[in-house]
């Protein structure tokens, strides 16, 4: 968590850097390359072995944030995709910032019933 508080830190002072974007944005796909193949493994009926996720919720809220400094729907969208339910809750500000930047409306749940309530 440091190095991403540092690098941000970088951006924010420097946000020209085309190296620190660069740096930041092999941060991100390693972390969703890596989540990504976490969570597509698969699972033994028997499993005697605890598999836990590579990089914490915290890691990957970070990594979304750090998409939307970026600017890249791709990488937000990937990091999206291997965020868990239980994400801290600044993520849901990111989230919100990238459903409206990026015209993604898709992503929102759908309801089941009709809402009545001008909703």
């Amino acid at each position: 968590m440091e190095l991403l508080d540092n690098m941000t830190t970088e951006l924010s002072s420097n946000p020209d850097s085309e190296s620190t974007k660069t740096e930041l944005s092999h941060i991100c796909d390693t972390v969703t390359r890596q989540m990504t193949g976490w969570k597509a493994r698969s699972y033994s009926r028997v499993s005697y072995t605890l598999s836990y996720a590579p990089f914490s919720d915290e890691v990957v809220a970070r990594v979304i944030a750090i998409t939307l400094e970026l600017d890249k729907k791709e990488k937000f969208l990937a990091a999206y995709d291997v965020c868990s339910k239980k994400m801290p809750l600044g993520v849901f500000r990111s989230i919100g910032i990238a459903l409206v930047r990026y015209d993604l409306e898709s992503l929102l749940p759908k309801y089941k019933y009709p809402c009545y309530l001008n909703c």
